[in-house]
């Protein structure tokens, strides 16, 4: 996407955050959110830029897990800190994942980032050549670097809730719309992807959300925005979604309703007209047939859940019932 596009999208994002947090859509917000999703443009596939094998990082960063193994670590410049996170794009999981994130979570968890390198991952980690890059072309690799980023985000949307307090509210808005982007263009749909690890990036979607729905700085309709472009996005995937993602899915829309009425409000409407998008028409591909299954998963997966509100539940239970 070029800088021009994604400006016109956050504008647009923006607006259904503010006029659902306004009251002015609630009841046409998932026709609007869906239509978004449709009529974004998608684009071929372009060449995707690479990181530098670094034969001296990898070397750092064996050195880095040692010193942490042995509790021998008291701090890492900001340099390094930019080259973990760049790296976060490799290809090779032992690196990408078992290497970088592992560290960078390792790092957080001993206290070993100062506030202001916990700001500088944030900032560096929310561009949009991060989260959105080549997220409107046909499946390719940058989902791994987009995913992991993500995770990584997640990380510190926790850190900064458990008490680092590194956050101001201009930076969290400026991820809801990161995120509601995201929403609007992700399609890859893949959970473990052969020699090159997990992508799974709608589980990693799920953890941001579940973390933003947390932000008492949200107001209730940025919450709803989110949840309705979530419900749109899934509804209209043609892909499986078959590696864990429907469970951690099912826990945030859970938690989410759990805490007020209006989302619970919200998602029965969503859920209706989903299922009367999916009483249309007889499926003729096998995408559709992939949409039917994946809205039986996550219907099973929320119906697993503990504390489902019984009102969602009876409801979910009823119209599987109506479609026997």
């Amino acid at each position: 996407m070029d800088e021009e596009q994604i400006k016109h999208l956050n504008q647009q994002v923006r607006e259904l955050r503010h006029a659902t947090a306004n009251g002015q859509i609630f009841k046409q917000l998932d026709r609007l959110a869906g239509d978004l999703i449709e009529q974004t443009p998608r684009h071929p596939r372009t060449p995707i830029a690479t990181v530098e094998d670094d034969a001296a990082f990898y070397d750092e960063l064996r050195q880095m897990y040692k010193k942490l193994q042995d509790d021998q670590l008291d701090q890492v410049s900001d340099v390094w800190l930019l080259s973990l996170l760049d790296h976060f794009k490799v290809d090779d999981p032992a690196i990408r994942l078992n290497g970088c994130l592992m560290i960078f979570n390792a790092l957080l968890a001993n206290d070993l980032l100062t506030n202001d390198q916990l700001r500088l991952s944030f900032h560096y980690l929310a561009q949009n050549d991060i989260l959105l890059a080549h997220i409107d072309e046909p499946k390719n690799r940058a989902v791994f670097g987009r995913a992991t980023a993500l995770s990584a985000l997640a990380s510190l949307l926790y850190a900064d809730r458990a008490g680092y307090f590194f956050l101001q509210e201009y930076e969290v808005d400026r991820l809801v719309d990161l995120v509601s982007i995201i929403l609007v263009m992700e399609k890859d749909t893949r959970g473990f992807v052969g020699e090159q690890g997990w992508a799974h990036m709608y589980a990693e979607l799920a953890n941001v959300l579940g973390e933003l729905s947390q932000r008492e700085e949200l107001v209730r309709g940025d919450k709803v925005s989110l949840m309705a472009l979530l419900l749109a996005n899934y509804s209209r995937l043609t892909t499986p979604l078959i590696m864990g993602e429907n469970e951690q899915l099912a826990d945030y829309l859970v938690n989410l309703m759990n805490q007020h009425q209006v989302y619970r409000r919200y998602f029965l409407l969503a859920l209706r007209n989903w299922r009367l998008r999916l009483r249309a028409g007889r499926p003729q591909n096998a995408g559709n047939w992939h949409q039917i299954f994946n809205y039986r998963r996550l219907m099973q997966c929320l119906l697993m859940v503990n504390d489902l509100p019984e009102q969602i539940g009876k409801v979910i239970l009823e119209q599987d019932d109506q479609n026997e």
